[in-house]
């Protein structure tokens, strides 16, 4: 698992390392807006984690991961 200092520096860093499509979850896929891909469970895997917590409130997290 990588750390770094803010959630809005990940999505470049991922680029530049050559990721370049943005999924969202879904109740049962991770969805691409921008071409209406949809992956299921299954088709894909995920390569790295990224994961932030608020200092004093739980709901003050978010984790990104690089598929």
């Amino acid at each position: 698992m990588d750390t770094m200092t803010t959630v809005s520096e990940i999505p470049n860093k991922l680029k530049k390392e050559g990721y370049s499509v943005d999924f969202n979850l879904k109740e049962s896929c991770l969805e691409c807006r921008g071409n209406y891909l949809q992956l299921l469970p299954g088709e894909f895997e995920i390569d790295r984690t990224f994961r932030f917590e608020g200092l004093s409130d739980p709901a003050d997290e978010a984790i990104i991961y690089a598929i």
